[in-house]
């Protein structure tokens, strides 16, 4: 077959004499060089998408350390606001009954230190908010409460220990909030609910 392949005569477009072999040989190195051409490509796309794999496996590791880093930072802010309130609510044990003015001097101060304001709730007797620490000592019913307030008073009360709201969302021009519940106990029950609201603002500035 190779001998009769080189042996043969064909003509060319312009009707002039070729070797067979010739008008093979041709088509044999057009057809190896495509088929190079096309290792090559599927070879580099292949090695584009493992080096996409890798990108996005960085990439996702980052992303979870930096998100543990954040809720680490954001737990322990958190942590030390429900401790200066746990002292608000102790400082508060020490004063004598009924001496609110002294517990919302107590609070204002705190509200400075935390930015946020704080509400006192009365759970064991009056069932009432004693007062805001940003509004002059006027007791109300608990029902003036947001239906949030009232399930973290709730959730309190029933725990005995710090515990951390839903986030609200208002329909008002007021921004997200969540709120934080800490008990007052006394004689092993709550008698008390300390409330110290953050806006949702806050937890973004940490975030960012």
């Amino acid at each position: 077959v190779p001998l009769f392949c080189v042996s043969v005569r064909m003509t060319d477009a312009a009707g002039h004499a070729v070797p067979a072999w010739k008008v093979f040989w041709t088509i044999f190195g057009t057809s190896n060089q495509l088929l190079a051409a096309l290792t090559l490509m599927v070879l580099s796309f292949w090695l584009a998408w493992e080096r996409l794999q890798d990108q996005a496996l960085a990439f996702e590791h980052q992303a979870m350390d930096l998100a543990q880093t954040v809720a680490s930072d954001l737990d322990s802010r958190i942590s030390g606001r429900m401790d200066l309130i746990e002292m608000l609510a102790v400082s508060g044990q020490q004063l004598a009954p009924g001496n609110l003015k002294a517990l919302l001097h107590n609070a204002a101060a705190a509200d400075q230190l935390l930015g946020a304001p704080i509400a006192v709730v009365d759970v064991e007797q009056t069932a009432q908010v004693l007062f805001d620490s940003r509004q002059s000592v006027q007791a109300k019913p608990l029902d003036q409460l947001t239906e949030a307030n009232r399930r973290l008073v709730a959730k309190v009360v029933s725990s005995g220990s710090p515990v951390m709201g839903d986030l609200v969302i208002t329909q008002n021009a007021m921004p997200p909030w969540v709120a934080i519940g800490v008990p007052a106990v006394q004689f092993g029950q709550s008698h008390r609910v300390y409330i110290a609201r953050l806006g949702a603002d806050y937890f973004q500035r940490r975030l960012e």
